[in-house]
């Protein structure tokens, strides 16, 4: 039903223009900066490029994501595709659109997929973010002034976090968000030990609580590898339902 949902959304939104289409093909995979966007699409940095972004982001296609301590003109200014049924087009029916189209792919077919596991675990991902006042809420802090979101600094390859809380209380709730158990505690304990040290950085005068929230329910539990690593385990469960 929704094949061709894709050209209509374009069409209706931003007519025959074919750069609005090619910076959204840029970020179909990855966030990007104006300046990779810009060169990614052989377009020109400044005020075109700017305004046909803007346009992306009022048509709540792609969000503008700025790191939470930084102000709206940051130049650490990145953007990805916000809109959740985009994120499927890109990932699952355009390069599949004959065996769509012809009703021969099959449910199995879609969730053997490895690429299936890395979208669903992206979306579960953007899910938290998008409704960081239940996470609060189920973290007990609701009632404290807060702001939520990513938090990134300008190493391209330094720390990044997906979902941040900077509470008033002076407190960082740093999230970190899986759909299923991480296979190896000691890659996740160094990630989460740079997360920590890159914070510390940034926030000299805040303390650091860690939060594990998983989509999955492990039927065995969370090993003791893991409890040790974070303060608070949530699951999608106690947050959602």
């Amino acid at each position: 039903y929704f094949t061709q949902e894709f050209r209509r959304l374009m069409i209706s939104h931003f007519g025959k223009n074919p750069t609005y289409d090619s910076l959204l093909r840029a970020l179909a995979s990855r966030t990007l900066t104006a300046e990779q966007l810009a060169k990614a699409c052989n377009l020109h940095t400044g005020g075109t490029l700017a305004s046909l972004l803007e346009d992306l982001v009022l048509a709540g296609f792609v969000e503008r994501v700025i790191p939470i301590d930084k102000q709206e003109r940051s130049k650490l200014v990145r953007y990805r595709i916000e809109d959740e049924y985009l994120h499927f087009y890109f990932r699952f029916i355009e390069h599949r659109f004959p065996e769509v189209t012809a009703g021969s792919l099959g449910h199995f077919d879609l969730t053997s997929e490895p690429s299936y596991k890395q979208w669903r675990g992206y979306a579960f991902e953007r899910l938290c973010r998008k409704n960081a006042a239940q996470i609060a809420e189920a973290l007990r802090f609701a009632g404290i002034r807060y702001r939520a979101g990513s938090w990134f600094n300008q190493n391209p390859k330094g720390a990044q976090v997906d979902l941040l809380f900077e509470r008033g209380d002076k407190i960082l709730t740093l999230c970190e968000v899986k759909w299923s158990l991480p296979g190896s505690a000691s890659k996740l304990a160094a990630e989460i030990e740079n997360r920590r040290a890159a914070l510390k950085l940034a926030f000299p005068a805040y303390g650091i609580q860690t939060v594990l929230i998983l989509g999955e329910t492990p039927r065995l539990g969370v090993p003791d590898s893991l409890r040790k690593l974070f303060d608070h385990i949530l699951s999608a469960e106690k947050i959602f339902f």
